[in-house]
C-alpha cells in the first residue's frame, strides 16, 4: 500500500505538473524531455546524486573543498553566508552566525565525503547530513556524474 501511495505522490507533484505544461505549451517538446530526470530504485550509488550539507563558522574558509574537488569527491560546493543557527551545546542554547556548504556528489562518494570533512572541519562535531536527489535537470545531474567519474579517496 505505501509503494502506490508513494507513487501516487510522484506523479502528482511531478510527472503531472511536467505533461500539463507541455500540454499548455509552456514548455516545448525538447525540454519536456530534458526537464527532468527521475533516479529510482534500480539505479546504484554511482548512478545517484545526493547533496551533503555542511555548516562552519562564519570565517572558516574551508579550504579543503579544493582537495575534495581535486579527488573528484564533489563536482562542486555552494556557499551560503550568513546563516543564523539556534541549538543545544553541552546543555546551553547557543545562537551563532555561520554558512552553510552544500556538496553535490554520487550517492557512493558520501561516506568518503563525509569521513574527509570529519578530518578537515574545525568543530567538534560538524553537522554532516546527506540528502539523495530524487530528480532534477538531466543536464546537471549527468554533469555530477561525469565531475566525480574517476573519484580517488
Amino acid at each position: 500500500m505505501t509503494k502506490i501511495y508513494s507513487l501516487s505522490l510522484l506523479a502528482l507533484t511531478t510527472i503531472i505538473p511536467i505533461v500539463y505544461y507541455y500540454r499548455i505549451g509552456a514548455i516545448d517538446e525538447h525540454t519536456h524531455k530534458n526537464i527532468l530526470i527521475q533516479q529510482s530504485d534500480h539505479l546504484n550509488d554511482s548512478q545517484m546524486i545526493s547533496m551533503i550539507y555542511v555548516t562552519c563558522s562564519s570565517d572558516d574558509k574551508a579550504e579543503w573543498i579544493e582537495e575534495l574537488l581535486e579527488r573528484n569527491l564533489i563536482a562542486c560546493a555552494n556557499e551560503i553566508p550568513n546563516i543564523k543557527s539556534t541549538f543545544r551545546w553541552k546543555g546551553k542554547i547557543e545562537t551563532v552566525s555561520e554558512k552553510l556548504l552544500i556538496l553535490k556528489t554520487i550517492t557512493q562518494n558520501v561516506p568518503q565525503v563525509i569521513k574527509f570533512v570529519e578530518q578537515h572541519h574545525k568543530y567538534e562535531t560538524p553537522e554532516i547530513i546527506s540528502v539523495r536527489v530524487e530528480s532534477g535537470s538531466t543536464k546537471y545531474i549527468n554533469w555530477v556524474l561525469e565531475s566525480t567519474k574517476n573519484s580517488n579517496s
